[in-house]
């Protein structure tokens, strides 16, 4: 309530491209690519309670390298949605009665955008919970042995590699490099290379910390 009367505000965001964002209804013409990878790489996972900040697009670019090339794109871009509806933990989103919903209009028009299969795969699904475990136990003080969604679900064994927790500039040029990986530069922006500057990296170098 602001001076004892309602606001209203309209279903849409503005971007950081500058683009009019409706949720609700979203148009091809304003999902962009850099605006997906910018938002994701400065959100946090677990809603910022990690030891070190670790975003989502990091763990994005982690997932498409854990499924085989037909889905590497759809695991890459899997929480794009997030860009647009932000990122909330899973336990929180289950009381939000018509997030799921948003998220599926949302996703909807970027996998047709970008041309990959939704919902999300088996492969994508194991991949995103490879990750969680394996984020929580790096990453969270209590190393998720207490979540009880193990109790339903099989926790995925334990992977040996860490994780660099890379800097959201660092985050985005990642991101964006493994789209035109997989993708090309078929959507714009211009991918140019002075802004991906993660493209002389060596992926398998880059879990490190």
């Amino acid at each position: 309530m602001i001076g004892g009367n309602q606001m209203t505000i309209d279903p849409w965001i503005e971007t950081y491209s500058g683009t009019k964002f409706e949720f609700l209804n979203p148009k091809m013409t304003s999902i962009n690519i850099e605006d997906i990878a910018h938002a994701l790489a400065h959100q946090c996972r677990f809603n910022g309670h990690t030891k070190h900040f670790y975003s989502v697009a990091e763990h994005s670019v982690h997932c498409s390298y854990l499924v085989s090339p037909k889905h590497a794109l759809q695991a890459l871009l899997h929480d794009a949605s997030e860009a647009y509806l932000t990122d909330i933990a899973s336990p929180v989103k289950q009381y939000l009665s018509n997030y799921k919903e948003l998220e599926k209009v949302v996703m909807e028009a970027i996998a047709t955008r970008y041309s990959f299969e939704w919902p999300m795969s088996e492969e994508t699904s194991f991949a995103d919970l490879t990750m969680l475990s394996d984020e929580a136990r790096l990453l969270m003080p209590g190393q998720g042995v207490n979540w009880n969604m193990w109790d339903s679900i099989e926790r995925p064994q334990q992977r040996f590699f860490s994780l660099s927790c890379w800097l959201p500039l660092t985050a985005k040029s990642m991101f964006l490099t493994r789209f035109t990986e997989l993708i090309g530069n078929n959507y714009g922006p211009s991918l140019t290379t002075d802004r991906i500057y993660a493209s002389v990296w060596n992926y398998a170098d880059s879990f490190r910390v």
